[in-house]
């Protein structure tokens, strides 16, 4: 159920990922219909089939489904040919005896089928009547394309289709031929590189009517994946679909290089693929002049397209258009990746792909023009009413930095000092990223440009730099952070500008805080209150009121964060500050959360969502829909996580918030992993990797690691879940995130924990744990205190593991975290069990289950009561068994079942109720089945006291030899841990 609901909220930006890229065949039948998703390339395929045929002297008609104002198409057809007849049967005949003894087809194309203005379902009767009158008139082919939404809800109508003949196609499935009834295109994986390089360099396309060849058209590349840096540019580009798309179509024609910028594929594409000229035959004209004076034409009138329909009526482009008929300019233009039509309301990245293309050629336009800082400025005032040249221009001074002219940037920085605000925030932007691209790709060019800017400092440089130095934060580029935080601190003591220095503070705060120079950031936090308060900026110094909290936060002052956040909640009330309120309202749910206060938690994220919806804030609203998704999953209550979430996503879809996006599938990864479905939990932890690493997310990318790591060693691939724990910790090391490289080292020393390595976990956790007291992380030292603890059980030092679960237990008090408090009493419980203090385990036991009650921790409440099951009465141990049945099994993972049967083995086996041996050996065989399946490793997850217990029913029975099988499989369970069980296990193998 889980499962089904949540596939069906998942559709992401683009089709699924697959290596068959598909093959149109026009074979025996009357024509071919081709699908697919929408961008994937279905009228790119048409135009260029549409020159080809066009070049074999094919009678081709072309109609684009907006174009189409009527529809019978057959109608249209005839009257386009200048034909004075009613049905497309009399021009069938007419032609047939002057076209059957040629080799020569006509072809009817209408693309976009979907995009009929009209009755579709008219028009696909059009399309039915065509394939009726043409069945026997072989050379006349009909092609259709649509996209697959509109299919799928047509796809009634197409499947009254009488003749046979019309759909036709054959695949290679399985090494066996096979025909389906529909061409279905498909984007290629966009996960991983290699992928999608194989998939481009092996598509073909096929059209068994024109060649025998199957390799009639094949992508035949000269560079070989495993010549590029996979950590390189070439490929980090590649990764993005849409530029995939143009790289790819150059691939076979010239070597890539290691480092391919985006500047670069765009000429790479224009000078390999745009430039070919056709020969005097009926096909395309001259692309180059025609694509030269498009642009020039669309430059002249500040235009961001023209639309298809009013191509014909420029003079300078109707000499290069080979008909009148209204969609030739259309097809002849679409494979240039110049757009020339509407949409915005397409969820496609071919619109993205073709505004990158436009940009570069109007770049290209202006690069020979542009020879100081004046003339580049008169581009920038044009840019501020012409959207697509401020992407020219950002090349363009791309161009400038590479050739060492960074002096035009620095000079026209300058000029905009007098400018009107409109220019002053486009070049703000456009440097900002251009900035953001050299830190990344070219450091060196980054900081010689970086030092150009204290030599003549203005207010224009300060916002450049301020708005640089958050980006670069953000992304996690800290050499870069440094090096700008630098620059802008000197230009702002220059011109004393207090309100920049102490925002410029307040960004150095939280640097401090990454780095966990907790005294040196409460410093500057306390600063930063006290200017804002002297520049009387009351909204700024509530800003570093909230940090401030977040600090003492950080540093686990629960109590002292929720009177910071209190008090500053009241103040943003009060000057109606509501974005601040729903911050605050958000900052004070989590202190809740992390209290125990559920309801309490829940009421303040909704008071906060319903604020930021006010405000019109989509991206706060993004977060509130995921932190409730959050919240209802930690309660249990998985249908509501998944509508929230599914909010988030479309929201943060809505406004192209791609962290945000990648946040939700993380979390949403998470809800698959806690079902036990760690395939679906994969997929989604991959998907959120790729987009991080698309953002050059860093802190995120180690993030994502470290959850794909946790699942690989939940399947029992330790070597996999090393190699990512450790790739993150290098990461977390790079950026000197002291918090996240203890959480690693932590979760490294889990791995080698379950691999029996108790030296090397024991190391790791010390070494975490020193980190934490170091920082002042409180909770993180209670929960590194816990791991030793455990560490020690399993070695059998029972005294050195109570002493340090006790303390941990004593941290978790001081900061009221109910959840660790409830943890720290099980395991303390599991312990006194081993010591055989089974009194006091199971009072340790209730204790805890009482607050995973309050909590409603459903997984947790199952764990305890599993734990404590055989060391209560048999009445009691009725009324458990009837509890935990009742709790909601929509709730409940692969590890919460596995508990659930040891608990009625335990029962079954306990109260000497009716059961043969054979009835034991199932339920320990289903058991060791889901047991396996989810590569439990912690003893106290194993069902080694169900199995005890068990043993001990077979031998009442006699079933020695049965009892013995079980003690072996509890005894490698157990392995080299010492146990209160693993002696009994062995007097019964002995025997």
């Amino acid at each position: 159920k889980f499962i089904n609901a949540a596939t069906i909220l998942l559709e992401m930006d683009f089709a699924p990922s697959t290596t068959e890229h598909g093959s149109m065949v026009s074979i025996l039948g009357v024509g071919t219909l081709i699908r697919g998703a929408s961008g994937i390339g279905k009228s790119t395929l048409l135009a260029q089939k549409t020159e080809e045929w066009q070049k074999a002297g094919h009678m081709v008609a072309f109609y684009r489904g907006s174009a189409l104002n009527q529809g019978d198409i057959a109608n249209k057809f005839l009257r386009d040919c200048a034909l004075k007849l009613h049905y497309l049967e009399d021009f069938l005949s007419v032609v047939h005896p002057v076209i059957a003894p040629t080799d020569k087809k006509c072809y009817l194309i209408i693309d976009a089928l979907n995009e009929y203005a009209g009755d579709l379902n008219e028009l696909i009767k059009s399309v039915e009547s065509i394939v009726a009158q043409a069945g026997n008139y072989p050379w006349f082919k009909l092609v259709v394309s649509i996209r697959d939404s509109a299919y799928n809800r047509a796809v009634a109508r197409f499947g009254e289709l009488k003749s046979n003949k019309y759909l036709t196609v054959e695949e290679e499935k399985g090494g066996e031929k096979v025909r389906t009834n529909i061409v279905r295109l498909q984007p290629v994986g966009k996960d991983f590189v290699e992928q999608l390089y194989n998939a481009y360099r092996n598509y073909k396309w096929i059209d068994i009517t024109d060649s025998e060849d199957e390799g009639y058209y094949i992508f035949r590349p000269l560079t070989e994946f495993n010549e590029l840096d996979i950590e390189g540019s070439t490929v980090n580009l590649i990764r993005s679909p849409l530029m995939a798309r143009l790289v790819m179509q150059s691939f076979h024609r010239a070597k890539l290089p290691q480092q391919l910028t985006n500047d670069d594929a765009m000429r790479l594409y224009h000078d390999n693929i745009v430039l070919e000229k056709s020969d005097n035959s009926l096909g395309f004209p001259d692309r180059k002049k025609l694509l030269t004076l498009l642009v020039t034409e669309l430059d002249k009138h500040n235009a961001e397209r023209i639309e298809r329909d009013t191509l014909i009526q420029h003079n300078t482009l109707r000499p290069y258009l080979i008909n009148n008929q209204r969609d030739s300019a259309y097809i002849q233009l679409l494979d240039l990746g110049v757009l020339m039509e509407e949409w915005e309301a397409d969820d496609c990245y071919v619109r993205f792909a073709f505004d990158k293309f436009y940009e570069f050629l109007l770049a290209e336009l202006h690069w020979p023009k542009i020879d100081d800082a004046n003339s580049l400025m008169t581009l920038c005032k044009r840019a501020t009413g012409f959207k697509i040249l401020q992407g020219a221009i950002e090349i363009i001074l791309i161009r400038f930095c590479l050739n060492n002219q960074s002096q035009h940037l620095v000079a026209i920085i300058d000029l905009a000092d007098e400018s009107k605000d409109e220019v002053k925030e486009l070049l703000k932007d456009t440097t900002v990223r251009l900035l953001i691209v050299l830190c990344n790709e070219y450091p060196k060019i980054f900081e010689e440009v970086i030092n150009e800017f204290p030599k003549q400092p203005g207010e224009m440089d300060l916002q450049i730099l301020q708005d640089l130095v958050n980006a670069l934060y953000l992304t996690g580029q800290l050499q870069g952070f440094e090096k700008a935080m630098a620059i802008a601190t000197q230009e702002a003591e220059v011109l004393e500008n207090q309100k920049v220095l102490s925002d410029l503070m307040l960004n150095a705060a939280q640097y401090d805080m990454l780095q966990g120079r907790y005294t040196s950031a409460r410093e500057k936090l306390t600063a930063v209150i006290e200017i804002k308060a002297q520049l009387n900026d009351e909204y700024g110094r509530l800003v570093g009121m909230r940090k401030l909290g977040a600090l003492e936060w950080r540093e686990g002052n629960m109590e002292r964060s929720m009177s910071i956040f209190s008090s500053a909640l009241d103040e943003a009330k009060e000057f109606g500050y509501d974005d601040l309120t729903a911050g605050f309202l958000n900052n004070l749910g989590v202190l809740n959360g992390h209290f125990g206060k559920k309801q309490e938690q829940e009421d303040l994220y909704k008071q906060s969502l319903e604020l930021k919806l006010k405000l019109g804030d989509n991206r706060g609203v993004g977060e509130s829909y995921n932190n409730l998704g959050v919240l209802f999953n930690s309660l249990g209550k998985i249908s509501e996580a998944l509508e929230f979430h599914a909010k988030a996503l479309i929201v943060r879809k809505k406004i192209g918030d791609k962290k945000g996006i990648s946040t939700t599938l993380g979390n949403l990864g998470s809800m698959y992993k806690d079902q036990g479905n760690m395939q679906e939990a994969e997929k989604l932890h991959l998907e959120s990797l790729e987009i991080k690493r698309q953002l050059g997310d860093k802190k995120g990318i180690s993030a994502s690691l470290g959850n794909l790591g946790n699942i690989y060693k939940d399947q029992g691939k330790m070597e996999e879940a090393e190699k990512l724990h450790l790739e993150s910790l290098e990461i977390k090391r790079q950026l000197g995130d002291k918090k996240g490289i203890s959480a690693s080292l932590g979760n490294l020393g889990s791995i080698y924990k379950a691999q029996g390595k108790m030296e090397d976990a024991e190391k790791l956790h010390l070494e975490s744990l020193e980190i934490k007291r170091q920082l002042g992380d409180k909770k993180g030292i209670s929960v590194s205190l816990g791991n030793l603890g455990n560490i020690y059980k399993d070695q059998g030092k029972m005294q050195e593991a109570e002493k340090l679960h006790l303390e941990s237990l004593e941290i978790k008090r001081q900061l009221g975290d109910k959840k660790g408090i409830s943890s720290s009493l099980s395991n303390l419980g599991v312990i006194y069990f081993e010591m055989g203090l089974d009194q006091k385990a199971l009072e340790h036991l209730r204790q805890a289950n009482d607050l995973k009650k309050e909590l409603n921790e459903i997984p947790g409440i199952i764990a305890t009561v599993h734990r404590a099951f055989s060391l209560v009465e048999p009445k009691e141990q009725e009324k458990l068994l009837f509890e935990v049945k009742a709790l909601d099994s929509e709730t409940l993972g692969a590890k919460e079942n596995c508990w659930l049967l040891n608990i009625a083995l335990m029962h079954s086996c306990l109260n000497h109720l009716p059961i043969n041996s054979q009835e034991i050996l199932n339920q320990c065989n289903n058991i060791l089945e889901l047991s396996s399946q989810m590569n439990l490793t912690d003893i106290d997850d194993l069902p080694i006291e169900s199995f005890y217990w068990a043993t001990h029913k077979l031998i009442e029975m006699n079933q020695v030899e049965e009892a013995g099988i079980l003690a072996k499989q509890a005894l490698h369970w157990i392995g080299i841990r010492n146990t209160r069980r693993k002696a009994a296990f062995e007097k019964i193998t002995a025997k």
